[in-house]
């Protein structure tokens, strides 16, 4: 008998307690084993847990897969993890069992450029179908490797499942290869409408395979189009609305078929925003707005906080152009209710208090008004907002001149850099030249021929020119690195409300 979608879930729940450097899952571990090492050691499910995962909630999983004869026996058979360090994880059931099934578990987003790939599934890419992500084709030739098909191949049932980006990689799979028997997949983001059009008749064929669980919560699953039967589940509540969608939510939430709910109605209707807004969109800035999101996924959860990073979303949001995202919000609060509208910009004002002023003055003009009593017309609102977003154009400019200040001063970096390799040079060619010098002194005193000398005050000649040579330049580095500075600090956007100190 195949395992249930409970089941399922605790074991992609194992997924994130496998931690590099920590305590990590490897083949041939017992899952009985693996659980009680975490149950017995408080010590270790501290080291564990994460903003996302508590040690409580990774003591309720692990109680609960212990507390089930058939998780706790089956053993991990297969053990590796994706170049952005996901874990990738195959679970099978003890030899000999009726019904021998094999459980793929897919890992969410780790690492910045997961984010981006996440991001880039929504335009054209450069996978040769343009339609597929390079960590999509990566786990779906992962799947068909022979070290995971010699132990699927002795296995009466197939499943692949996983959260988040683990989720979407499964679905992928299941459509991708026809040897899939069944797909669950929790809080998956879906496919671009490209994908959809390229691969409808495998999807066609594969889609009743998939089942969707989701948190009716959730803010991941929502984005683009998703392929198979949903569920959504009512999870924990949370303090944090980010915290929504990590897959422990729903720890509580079993057995799921008791705890399903209708989706959060704001979500629902974001999605459906965010899915009719790309299709205004033409194929190249479809792809500049995907690069945009993944340069500020991998900025803002996946922890790369380079300068190049921040450069790059200065640079995706001139090249794309202000006025594009100015759209977004004109169709948002053109084509959602009051409710959404109004919480994305209280949602923003959290996160850039500096904004506050100006953002309470739009917000004002998308609250609820008595002659609108559906809150789906928004003819007069959406004037006002129209007029507002010429704060928009005033941001975009500013951040174009702040763009440039930063390139110039970059530029600057890079010419330091190189400076402190010549300074490297001549601080040798001085040393060559101490040497040289020593030895000259050690020659006069024994009778050194008049050439020698001459050499040497030659090259004595030659060093005062490169001194004074990096001499110079320093000082045009550091002319260079004042006048930039002072040009970033008055290109700053002169927001009410601003902190005094940049």
């Amino acid at each position: 008998m195949a395992l249930s979608a409970d089941q399922v879930f605790l074991l992609n729940t194992l997924t994130y307690m496998s931690k590099d450097g920590v305590y990590s899952a490897t083949s041939g571990d017992q899952v009985g084993d693996f659980v009680q090492t975490l149950i017995n050691s408080p010590s270790l499910r501290d080291s564990l847990a994460d903003p996302f995962m508590t040690s409580d909630q990774i003591l309720a999983a692990c109680q609960q897969i212990a507390g089930d004869p058939t998780l706790s026996s089956m053993t991990i058979a297969h053990a590796s993890r994706t170049d952005g360090g996901a874990d990738r994880l195959v679970f099978v059931t003890p030899e000999g069992s009726t019904d021998s099934q094999a459980v793929i578990a897919l890992e969410g987003t780790t690492g910045a450029n997961e984010w981006r790939d996440d991001a880039y599934g929504a335009a054209n890419t450069d996978c040769a179908d343009h339609v597929s992500t390079a960590h999509q084709e990566a786990d779906l030739k992962w799947f068909q490797s022979d070290d995971v098909q010699g132990i699927l191949d002795s296995c009466d049932t197939v499943t692949v499942s996983g959260h988040s980006k683990g989720g979407n990689k499964a679905k992928y799979i299941t459509v991708m290869d026809d040897r899939v028997d069944e797909c669950i997949s929790f809080d998956g983001q879906g496919f671009s409408d490209e994908f959809m059009n390229e691969y409808a008749p495998d999807i066609s064929k594969n889609q009743h395979k998939i089942q969707n669980y989701n948190n009716a919560d959730d803010y991941v699953s929502i984005l683009l189009n998703d392929i198979g039967d949903t569920h959504y589940i009512e999870g924990t509540p949370v303090d944090n609305p980010m915290e929504n969608h990590s897959l422990f939510t729903l720890t509580n939430s079993i057995p799921m078929s008791e705890h399903t709910t209708e989706q959060n109605q704001l979500l629902n209707e974001l999605d459906q925003c965010l899915n009719g807004f790309l299709r205004t969109l033409n194929p190249e800035d479809t792809l500049l707005f995907a690069e945009l999101i993944g340069e500020i996924l991998a900025l803002t959860l996946g922890g790369d906080g380079s300068i190049s990073t921040v450069l790059e979303v200065l640079s995706l949001t001139r090249e794309l152009g202000f006025d594009k995202l100015g759209d977004l919000l004109r169709y948002i609060f053109t084509y959602a209710g009051y409710e959404l509208a109004e919480a994305l910009l209280h949602l923003l004002k959290e996160h850039c208090p500096w904004l506050a002023d100006w953002l309470d003055d739009l917000i004002k003009h998308v609250q609820r008004k008595g002659s609108l009593p559906d809150g789906n017309d928004l003819t007069v609102s959406a004037d006002r907002i129209k007029m507002d977003t010429m704060n928009l154009t005033s941001v975009a400019i500013q951040l174009s001149r702040i763009y440039t200040a930063l390139s110039d001063c970059i530029g600057s970096v890079n010419r330091c850099a190189t400076l402190c390799d010549d300074f490297n040079i001549s601080v040798n060619l001085s040393f060559t030249i101490s040497m040289v010098l020593a030895h000259g002194i050690s020659g006069i005193l024994s009778g050194t021929p008049a050439h020698v000398l001459k050499g040497l005050s030659r090259d004595l000649r030659e060093l005062a020119k490169e001194v004074e040579k990096l001499s110079g330049s320093v000082k045009k580095a550091a002319t260079s690195f004042e006048e930039n500075e002072e040009r970033i600090v008055s290109f700053l956007p002169d927001f009410v409300g601003a902190p005094g100190s940049w």
